[in-house]
């Protein structure tokens, strides 16, 4: 490899990289806030959902799409358990098949939305049209 090559993937690295610690300082000073200012669980699991969210769009703003996919994957889960924790309780849905199963619907659901704006994208490509 030369090494413009080396030097483009050590850039496209940076960034991925970049991206991830800023999702993780922000989640750590959120989850910090829901735990000490506001309390209970429903604030830590609301500041990690935020969290996750915030570091889509960094992630999306740093062109790092694979720390994206992974973060909204992440923000999918944990909307998903948020949901199903104040729907029956913090000690019903507990354990590793309800963890299993909300973390594969959720890596699903993201793989399917990226799959699907792809597809979208190369056929607005091929009728002519820039996609929106």
């Amino acid at each position: 490899m030369d090494r413009q090559a080396v030097w483009s993937w050590l850039l496209v690295l940076g960034r991925h990289v970049l991206a991830f610690v800023i999702f993780w300082l922000i989640s750590l000073a959120l989850v910090q806030l829901g735990g000490r200012v506001l309390g209970g669980w429903p604030a830590l699991a609301g500041g990690q959902l935020l969290a996750c969210l915030l570091g889509v769009a960094v992630s999306l703003l740093l062109r790092a799409p694979v720390t994206a996919y992974c973060l909204a994957a992440l923000a999918t889960f944990s909307a998903s358990e948020l949901a199903i924790h104040v729907r029956y309780g913090i000690d019903a849905p507990q354990g590793e098949p309800t963890h299993f199963a909300v973390m594969c619907a959720a890596i699903v659901g993201v793989a399917f939305g990226a799959l699907l704006m792809r597809r979208g994208r190369r056929g607005a490509e091929r009728r002519g049209r820039t996609p929106s």
